[in-house]
């Protein structure tokens, strides 16, 4: 089963997280294939949209750490940084509109992806968590993201109708 799936629509594609028994948490592998449909996506000169979504209800849980966790870890740890390097580079690249469509939550990692995109549509329930701040630890995806994507003038507010 493929980690990232597209479906290609009339001058848009949606790419989806699939790794649905894991909330699509990231792991090296997602990491490779979504850099490679990025990269693919980002040479396209029919699309005017992307759309990145989590399958089967969540965004995406961020890193999977029961895989990150394993024993014997497995062999693309060490190489994990340039790989979601090469994922945020080609979310940076693309010269399409991103539209996240944000369903349930986008935790830590899973923030980063979110924040990446230049709209963000959520669900009435939906959350960010970068947990990494309560640790005290750096969260730099994130935050590059909210200063070159979100800056305080640009959020608002449509309320549900009804």
């Amino acid at each position: 089963m493929a980690d990232v799936l597209t479906r290609l629509h009339d001058g848009w594609v949606e790419v989806t997280l699939n790794r649905p028994e894991r909330r699509n948490a990231i792991t090296g592998p997602l990491a490779d294939e979504l850099a490679a449909v990025l990269g693919e996506l980002n040479r396209s000169n029919t699309l005017r949209v992307v759309v990145l979504r989590g399958s089967e209800g969540a965004f995406c849980s961020g890193l999977d750490i029961k895989e990150f966790g394993a024993e014997p870890p497995p062999r693309w740890v060490s190489e994990f940084s340039s790989k979601w390097r090469a994922v945020h580079r080609a979310l940076f690249d693309c010269p399409h509109a991103l539209i996240g469509a944000l369903e349930k939550y986008a935790i830590n990692g899973g923030s980063a992806l979110a924040l990446a995109c230049d709209y963000l549509i959520v669900g009435e329930s939906s959350f960010l968590q970068i947990g990494e701040v309560r640790l005290g630890m750096g969260a730099p995806y994130n935050l590059a993201w909210l200063r070159l994507r979100h800056a305080a003038d640009h959020f608002y507010y449509i309320p549900a109708p009804g």
